[in-house]
């Protein structure tokens, strides 16, 4: 049970504050539970949290825990796709609109009753008010006034590839079952660029390498590579496929690194090379 005093302090109590207003308050109030082994921590989700942060026109707004969820208990809605009347899951707050501005009214959290729209993180028809849609107008995908056809990642979950403990930035630690990474295996997401799974998975797993998603890119702006550059530009690669070899292993149009990025240069059980890529090894060896 949680009483009132629980987060706003007992009168007289100058070290609790009344009220948590701003986003790194609400962080801390909000994380002194949830935590992994902390009151709320009964199920997973409830303790990998962090701020979501919007980058936008040079700069970084971070959206409070009180602008998306009311602490004080469930919020019903009336789902206008459906027309089922139920409480928002996760104390998902129906009036996002009055917290953020731009939102466009209700948001629409109920356990799901669409099965090609997991949990109403999104909707395909108008009204575009899934709690993952409501607010954005700036995002590549899902936005809160058009639908792009075909959907991005149509059917899966918004978390699966943009955490809460990661601020809902695109990147590791996403809650889906992709690969060693949650950036997904030889069947989803950047799996079915192979250059992916044959540095993410180790040879056991279906790969070669078994590296991390850091060792090439800059984990806090997806898909930029650690250098700071895209892949045309990028000298992540330089490292280990020579470009000062006897064959250019990263820019050859051919057999270059760069050039097989999304196909790959291995046949089905990696133990030959796809015809054309016989210097492959000859970059190196």
């Amino acid at each position: 049970w949680i009483s009132c005093e629980n987060c706003h302090g007992a009168e007289g109590d100058a070290s609790n504050p009344t009220v948590a207003r701003t986003a790194e308050q609400q962080e801390t109030l909000c994380r002194s539970c949830h935590y992994k082994d902390g009151p709320a921590s009964s199920r997973e989700g409830l303790y990998q949290v962090a701020l979501h942060t919007v980058e936008s026109g040079g700069e970084t707004i971070v959206i409070r825990c009180g602008a998306c969820h009311d602490p004080h208990g469930p919020t019903k809605t009336t789902d206008p796709h459906t027309g089922q009347t139920a409480d928002n899951q996760f104390l998902i707050r129906a009036n996002i609109n009055d917290y953020v501005p731009q939102a466009n009214g209700a948001a629409v959290y109920q356990t799901n009753v669409i099965p090609e729209e997991p949990n109403t993180f999104t909707f395909t028809e108008e009204p575009y008010t899934g709690i993952c849609q409501n607010c954005h107008q700036n995002t590549a995908h899902w936005q809160n006034d058009e639908m792009e056809m075909p959907p991005h990642n149509y059917g899966r979950r918004c978390i699966d590839c943009h955490a809460h403990s990661n601020g809902f930035r695109h990147g590791p630690g996403a809650e889906g079952d992709g690969g060693t990474s949650g950036c997904g295996d030889e069947t989803q997401c950047h799996g079915l660029q192979k250059s992916h799974p044959t540095h993410l998975l180790t040879f056991e797993e279906g790969g070669l390498v078994g590296v991390y998603c850091d060792e090439c890119h800059d984990m806090d702006n997806f898909p930029t590579f650690a250098d700071g550059n895209t892949l045309e530009t990028t000298t992540v690669c330089n490292n280990c496929h020579s470009p000062g070899g006897a064959f250019d292993g990263v820019n050859d149009p051919v057999f270059g690194a760069k050039a097989n990025f999304a196909t790959g240069v291995y046949e089905e059980g990696r133990t030959a090379l796809k015809p054309g890529n016989e210097f492959w090894c000859a970059a190196c060896h």
